[in-house]
């Protein structure tokens, strides 16, 4: 079509039908758009994909789930300790546990291989390794450590080590031994905020960061290429807390006499809290029995 046809037919006038009544809005009806407008914006943000709390049936904001290292408002702060005491023990698992479980690989099989056992529960007998322990009411003490680097590993696209406690303020080199690419997504365990992603490309490679341990909480790694690697770090501000090695034992020691809440965590079964009273010059043994998967699980004193 010409430009003049498209201009003539432009300038056609626009007929009403006949059986059309044309009437204007009232000034009730103007004012309430805007209204209804904006109820209709916010609603469309309310949801999950604005960041916001999810919102049931009744109207109500699930709450989010507790966090399993919480921040103190007290700060951590160091001092002489005078006849400290010690708490030693072991963790323990009571009942049935499962067979481990494996998964098969879809990719980089030279390097993750073909098949890959679930390492969720590293068991001596019947006790426990890379369970967390800490004092979770400590506020004064021995002084923090001063080494604040530490690293984790890709290692045959697992992570290692899977499980670890350090402190705050520090940096967590993320190291890759594998010669494939990997995207480590580290995240805040239960709220599953992104903190970063780190990228691999080769052998050898590795990046620090010194924002995600920032301050106290318990972070999950995850990988966005394969599925099955997981790991957790567990960051405190104060010195008092350890991971059970082989034998399930861990050992507090320099603790301030007093009475403390002594919790437990571990990836499979969650966290366990019992009090525990320390002695100037004693040792206080402690021994934390946890169920088999599908039991509930408890905790004792010896």
């Amino acid at each position: 079509m010409s430009g003049l046809a498209a201009s003539k037919r432009q300038e056609l006038p626009i007929r009403t039908p006949a059986h059309v009544r044309q009437v204007a809005p009232s000034p009730r009806i103007l004012r309430a758009v805007p209204a209804l407008l904006l109820g209709g914006a916010l609603g469309a943000c309310s949801g999950d994909e604005a960041g916001g709390s999810t919102v049931g049936r009744a109207g109500a904001a699930e709450a989010p789930p507790p966090a399993v290292i919480a921040a103190s408002a007290a700060p951590y702060q160091p001092v002489q300790v005078i006849d400290d005491g010690w708490v030693t023990g072991t963790v323990r698992v009571a009942g049935e546990v499962p067979a481990d479980t494996a998964v098969t690989p879809t990719m980089n099989h030279r390097v993750c291989g073909t098949r890959i056992v679930d390492r969720t529960l590293q068991l001596n007998g019947d006790r426990l390794a890379g369970a967390v322990v800490w004092l979770t009411d400590v506020r004064t003490g021995k002084p923090l450590p001063l080494g604040r680097r530490f690293q984790v590993t890709n290692e045959k696209c697992l992570l290692e080590p899977r499980v670890q406690a350090v402190v705050a303020g520090g940096t967590l080199n993320v190291r890759s031994a594998d010669r494939v690419m990997h995207r480590t997504r580290i995240l805040r365990h239960g709220s599953g905020e992104t903190l970063t992603v780190i990228h691999h490309n080769d052998f050898g490679q590795v990046v620090p960061d010194d924002r995600v341990l920032a301050r106290p909480g318990l972070l999950e790694l995850r990988s966005d290429v394969h599925p099955w690697t997981r790991g957790f770090v567990a960051v405190f501000d104060h010195p008092y807390f350890a991971v059970t090695g082989r034998d399930g034992a861990f050992t507090l020691d320099e603790v301030p006499p007093g009475s403390y809440t002594l919790a437990v965590w571990h990836e499979r079964f969650g966290k366990l809290e019992q009090p525990v009273t320390v002695t100037a010059g004693d040792r206080t043994p402690i021994t934390v029995t946890v169920g088999a998967v599908g039991a509930a699980a408890d905790s004792v004193a010896p």
